[in-house]
């Protein structure tokens, strides 16, 4: 007989794997924990995710559970928050990690190697590579392209596409580009598998996060508020709701999120820029300076 949704998460949330010494009971520990990851695996595909998404996620699943096992202290919080915190965090770094290799495509050079290098001599060199003015003189710059692409050793055809990758990539949001190539993001400090919180310390970090945006957001041009708005929820309503926080802010858009909550779709930026009649990349700048302000007031 399938159990119903409660049941599952009572069974989940009390289970006696917590209670297990791993190391002196290896063998039980084993076999709960195999138990315990098909009761999680049933509960997700009948409750939580479509077929095809659950399979789709499947490894990352059972992945980020065995993480969350190993990391979660039962006397702390509620199982299925901190597994559910942790899945929607490495779902949304994995999301960034594709788009960051999608704009490096086309590199005849490993992308992270070059953009680290292209990265440290513009910190040499104090250059600000976010910085549209920057990036315009810059990619025209013959005497630095030659520089850079000698210290490469790379065409200079390649270095204007590392740094164009490195400028669009950071203007993507609370998202950004760091020394290592690899994109990092505001948001990633709150999210830690490896270091576990109860769900209210947890939330108190978010919300505090949470009203920096949205203090930020009430000192914003008016005429910035209705395109901010809009940019700021396709990235905090999914979060939001998951953690079952009350959007009490100025910031809230509930059009996304009857949106979210009916088809669980959220508009790109793409559609943003498109409803606000402005270039994609010109409301990612906006966005990107927003949330650097709100960086710098944390």
């Amino acid at each position: 007989m399938k159990r119903s949704k409660e049941e599952y998460e009572k069974l989940l949330n009390n289970s006696p794997l917590f209670n297990i010494d791993k190391d002196k009971e290896s063998e039980l520990y084993g076999a709960v924990e195999r138990r315990f990851l098909t009761d999680l695996a049933e509960y997700l595909s009948l409750y939580i995710f479509t077929q095809d998404t659950f399979a789709e996620l499947g490894l990352e699943i059972i992945e980020t559970a065995r993480l969350c096992i190993k990391a979660f202290d039962s006397s702390k919080g509620i199982f299925l928050h901190y597994f559910n915190y942790a899945l929607s965090n490495r779902r949304r770094v994995s999301a960034g990690k594709k788009a960051a290799q999608e704009r490096q495509h086309g590199l005849k050079v490993g992308g992270n190697a070059l953009i680290r290098k292209v990265n440290g001599y513009a910190r040499l060199k104090g250059f600000c590579l976010s910085d549209t003015s920057t990036i315009r003189h810059l990619c025209t710059d013959t005497t630095n392209l030659a520089v850079i692409a000698q210290l490469c050793g790379v065409p200079t055809e390649d270095v204007v596409r590392t740094i164009r990758t490195i400028y669009e990539t950071s203007v993507l949001g609370e998202y950004t580009v760091n020394d290592d190539g690899n994109e990092i993001s505001i948001f990633d400090s709150l999210k830690s598998v490896s270091a576990p919180k109860t769900t209210t310390e947890m939330n108190d970090e978010v919300i505090g996060l949470l009203k920096s945006i949205d203090n930020t957001y009430k000192d914003s041009r008016d005429s910035q508020k209705p395109l901010l708005k809009k940019l700021i929820n396709i990235k905090l309503v999914p979060m939001i709701l998951e953690l079952e926080l009350d959007p009490a802010f100025d910031f809230w858009d509930t059009d996304i999120e009857k949106q979210y909550r009916l088809t669980g779709a959220i508009p790109t930026a793409r559609d943003i820029a498109a409803m606000f009649d402005v270039l994609e990349q010109s409301a990612s700048r906006t966005i990107n300076n927003f949330f650097k302000k709100v960086a710098e007031k944390r």
